[in-house]
């Protein structure tokens, strides 16, 4: 007789184990970089996490759901996007190995991508967006949404438009004081 060529059950996956050893769709794995980055940066709270990204904690529950919970919100691109902006990350942390932290490095990259053409807008670039991190660690993008939120809908976009307004004196100011003292002339 032949020798018995099964695999000793002892060495077989079971349960989770058996799950576990099945690749994570990338939705699945965003979920738990979301968890993650909730624990890491809002002290485990869905509340903290929903207020960074201005989305109700309902929503952040739901896309925190296994996969098949009924009610369960994929994480999308554009979801990605905000959570980025919103804490800084760098453009693919979430493609990132599980336990991977944000790193301060993400805060320090280039505001500007070189490859971008001028006066293009951000929309026009679709999915060629570059990488894009807060500059400003005074007034930061989350202090900015937490006094939107606060004002309201009308009042909050009139004050983002005042300090838009007030951010475009600044960076004309400096722009100027750049220019050479022959192209001041013109």
């Amino acid at each position: 007789m032949g020798k018995d060529k099964s695999i000793p059950t002892g060495n077989l996956p079971t349960g989770n184990q058996a799950e576990e050893s099945r690749p994570m769709d990338k939705y699945e794995h965003r979920r738990r970089r979301l968890l993650e980055l909730k624990e890491w940066q809002c002290d485990g709270k869905i509340a903290r996490l929903a207020e960074r990204i201005a989305r109700s904690d309902s929503y952040v529950a739901r896309m925190l759901y296994e996969e098949g919970k009924p009610g369960k919100k994929r994480i999308g691109d554009d979801m990605l996007e905000v959570i980025e902006a919103a804490f800084s990350l760098s453009r693919g942390w979430f493609d990132l190995p599980l336990g991977t932290k944000p790193s301060a490095a993400s805060a320090q990259r280039s505001l500007i991508d070189d490859s971008v053409p001028a006066g293009a807008s951000l929309h026009s670039l679709g999915s060629k967006r570059p990488a894009i991190s807060w500059p400003f660690p005074t007034v930061t993008y989350q202090r900015l949404m937490d006094l939107k939120s606060m004002l309201g809908p009308k009042t909050g976009s009139d004050a983002i438009r005042d300090i838009d307004n007030l951010l475009d004196i600044a960076v004309t100011k400096w722009e100027r004081a750049g220019e050479s003292p022959a192209r001041k002339r013109k």
